[in-house]
């Protein structure tokens, strides 16, 4: 009786044993043997709008203080070369979509205007369009910027504003056509403005048309385009970002139950700077600090109802900028420089017009706390988030993206791109950059005898030309950018 009592007890004991391993241990971030990582429930990624290098406290800002941003780089990765591929917004977010440089694709100007048409063919793969074929719901809050209509002047303001977000991928869009200093000054549900009375209808020009009768002042501030009518749709400028913070809130709540690819284009920080009063005054670094909190503030309310949800352990967060700064750089270094260590700003094909503050987390699978100077691109996020889902692209396919996957979740410290290029200065294409070896060339094409050579490792704020001492590497560095822009297929390697 005594044998049969510890044996039965012996075996209680080991189901006990096993039952605790099974339930407190937890699964394998990834298989040892296979780097193929696990999917994510939710991708969310927040592109913000100028925001620069230095912007935040967690890249070196003093005068500024962005405690919920710091917290997503304290349970993630902190990137400290990263690099948008334009300093421009439009040419950048086709990028960041598209895993193409913005000259590929006639339709795509550095900054495209309220008439400018939709610039995604039907055939071309992008990331709404990847994320839907991995099962992921798609969604699109606040700026555009890709164009909207068949046809340049297309858009009916006043009826169905289509093709447009919809029709590259996003099975829903709630947010504004071009920049937040263009006109119409409205939002869009889907594919009509928000609240437009049709007594009041809406008139969108290029410039001021005294005969139309459309205005550069609209809502008491100075836009680059012109509006008339609409006066029951003009959003409130103050308003922005809590709207928009809402709408995003909203998504998350309504879409928990179900995998959700959402991209969130913030307004912030771009002109006009017009933080929401709780705001102002918050920060030692003017109407741009403020508006640097007031954005921060929105990336903590998603941080906290994603906690709430429980959602926040099995959601990828990416943050980044679609360009560098905007405006001048003081020249009293008391004074914050949103630039930190680098030359130029937003427009300029200098590292402070594309080398962006930029930010991964993935709490149950990336470890926190790490700092990577792994050298990337937003044009990597197509590839790399195509071998997250367990895709595969054509060769034909996004032709500049490469697959940083083991790099951007903080796998593999020593990968790198073979070479960084960016498009776009002086407010047009003409200024093409290539980066490789250390060494960095800004072609002009309007110029080509007079390209910028810059050895960045031991110049990182490109402040010494070597173009006329070292010619021949300027020819290889030109060679190697034309080399990357004619061809038509991917490389070995690349994926």
């Amino acid at each position: 009786m005594s044998h049969t009592v510890n044996r039965s007890s012996s075996i209680a004991a080991w189901v006990a044993i096993l039952a605790f391993f099974l339930t407190a241990s937890p699964a394998p971030a990834q298989d040892e043997t296979n780097t193929k990582p696990i999917k994510p429930r939710n991708i969310i990624i927040i592109f913000a709008d100028d925001v620069a290098w230095n912007d935040l406290s967690c890249y070196g800002a003093t005068h500024i203080q962005t405690p919920n941003l710091d917290r997503l780089a304290a349970q993630g990765i902190r990137f400290t070369d990263a690099h948008v591929a334009s300093p421009f917004c439009s040419a950048s977010r086709y990028a960041l979509l598209s895993g193409d440089v913005a000259v590929r694709n006639a339709k795509v100007k550095p900054v495209l205007q309220p008439g400018d048409p939709y610039v995604f063919s039907d055939n071309q793969i992008n990331l709404p369009r990847l994320m839907k074929k991995a099962n992921y719901t798609t969604a699109l809050i606040g700026k555009w910027h890709l164009g909207i209509g068949a046809t340049t002047g297309s858009q009916d303001w006043n009826g169905v504003l289509r093709p447009g977000a919809l029709e590259a991928g996003f099975d829903y869009f709630y947010g504004y056509s071009t920049t937040n200093d263009r006109t119409p000054c409205v939002y869009i549900d889907q594919d009509r403005v928000v609240n437009l009375d049709p007594n009041d209808p809406l008139v969108v020009t290029q410039l001021a048309d005294e005969t139309l009768g459309t205005s550069h002042m609209v809502a008491g501030i100075r836009r680059a385009t012109a509006q008339k009518g609409g006066a029951s749709a003009t959003w409130k400028d103050e308003q922005m970002a809590v709207h928009f913070t809402e709408k995003v809130v909203q998504y998350i709540e309504t879409h928990r139950s179900e995998p959700f690819f959402l991209l969130f284009t913030s307004h912030n920080i771009h002109n006009p700077t017009r933080p929401h009063p709780r705001f102002q005054g918050t920060s030692r670094a003017g109407q741009r600090g403020d508006t640097v909190h007031e954005l921060d503030w929105s990336v903590g309310e998603i941080l906290k109802k994603l906690d709430a949800l429980s959602l926040t352990d099995d959601t990828l967060i990416l943050f980044s900028s679609d360009n560098g700064g905007a405006g001048k750089r003081p020249d009293n270094p008391s004074e914050h420089d949103f630039g930190g260590p680098f030359r130029g700003q937003k427009s300029t094909p200098y590292e402070g017009g594309c080398r962006v503050p930029t930010i991964l987390s993935w709490r149950s699978q990336v470890r926190g706390g790490q700092v990577s100077d792994v050298t990337w691109s937003m044009l990597d996020v197509l590839a790399s988030f195509a071998a997250l889902t367990g895709q595969t692209l054509e060769p034909n396919e996004a032709l500049d993206s490469w697959n940083m996957l083991p790099a951007l979740l903080g796998k593999d410290t020593k990968q790198s791109r073979p070479f960084l290029m960016t498009i776009g200065g002086r407010y047009n294409y003409l200024a093409k950059t290539i980066r490789q070896d250390g060494w960095k060339l800004i072609d002009y094409t309007e110029q080509p005898g007079k390209p910028e050579l810059f050895h960045l490792e031991r110049d990182l704020g490109e402040t010494t030309d070597r173009a006329a001492d070292f010619s021949e590497k300027v020819r290889l560095l030109r060679e190697a950018l034309n080399r990357e822009l004619s061809r038509t297929t991917t490389v070995s390697g690349q994926r």
